[in-house]
């Protein structure tokens, strides 16, 4: 992740076309060659997708998003734990005035992949339980307040049980999908 960034901070900050172009280049050439080995890098890697799709080059704006349509397409099973990150960028297409037809393919993909997270397609704690990723969840410092059994039911922590306040416990099970939708 931390060799990625230079390439983020490039596409936002430099105005060259030829730079993005390259930027987009050598991102499109990791992705293709070590995309099993990309663990962490999914973020940026989206968050430079991203920044191409504000551009007002149509050429660069395509052939980023593109490339976030082919690793849906071709590589869900890496990427999903990056949902937020690829629905971020989606929405970075849906915003760029200047194009339209990928404007509107976007909001499409975004419905599209909404769609697979309601049916439960898409696991968003799966950085939390791969070895080979860098995530962990004592990262954000915030208390762990629902836990997994064995079973892989949740649990609330002893810690929030025993708390003076409310605890409101969101799970994926059926009885709670009216507050998310």
């Amino acid at each position: 992740q931390v060799f990625l960034q230079p390439f983020e901070k490039i596409m936002t900050k430099n105005p060259s076309l030829e730079i993005k172009e390259l930027v987009l280049t050598v991102i499109e050439n990791m992705v293709q060659q070590r995309y099993r080995n990309i663990m962490s890098g999914w973020r940026v890697i989206f968050a430079v997708y991203g920044a191409a799709a504000a551009s007002p080059s149509l050429s660069l704006s395509q052939r980023s998003y593109d490339a976030i349509i082919s690793l849906i397409d071709n590589h869900w099973d890496l990427v999903c734990a990056s949902f937020v990150d690829i629905i971020k960028g989606l929405a970075r297409y849906a915003k760029n005035q200047h194009h339209t037809a990928t404007s509107l393919d976007s909001i499409k993909q975004i419905q599209q992949l909404t769609r697979r997270l309601a049916a439960g397609e898409v696991d968003l704690h799966a950085a939390e339980r791969d070895p080979r990723s860098s995530f962990t969840s004592q990262d954000s410092g915030a208390p762990d307040i629902v836990r997994r059994s064995s079973s892989g039911a949740p649990q609330i922590s002893e810690e929030v049980k025993n708390a003076d306040r409310e605890v409101i416990l969101f799970t994926d099970s059926t009885s709670h999908t009216r507050v998310w939708f």
